[in-house]
């Protein structure tokens, strides 16, 4: 067993861009690029995430307009 100790104030916030909640990214990082993915069925669904999400690969978070904004956890509660 070991431990590990990381500084959480000194992460970045992240949020989704995406459907599933590996589809997240620093909120001073960019939309990920799908072709960028060598596994196909990963590749697939991140391109329908982006579809679904109406996002463009490359665009920065910080130029995507909100409307809506939901905050949540793991279970939502």
């Amino acid at each position: 067993d070991k431990v590990v100790v990381l500084d959480a104030a000194k992460l970045p916030p992240i949020v989704s861009w995406g459907s599933s909640p590996e589809d997240v990214v620093s909120v001073q990082g960019t939309v990920p690029n799908p072709d960028d993915i060598t596994d196909e069925n990963k590749r697939t669904s991140k391109q329908r995430a982006l579809d679904y999400m109406g996002l463009t690969p490359g665009t920065k978070i910080t130029d995507i307009a909100l409307d809506r904004v939901f905050i949540g956890s793991c279970t939502n509660g």
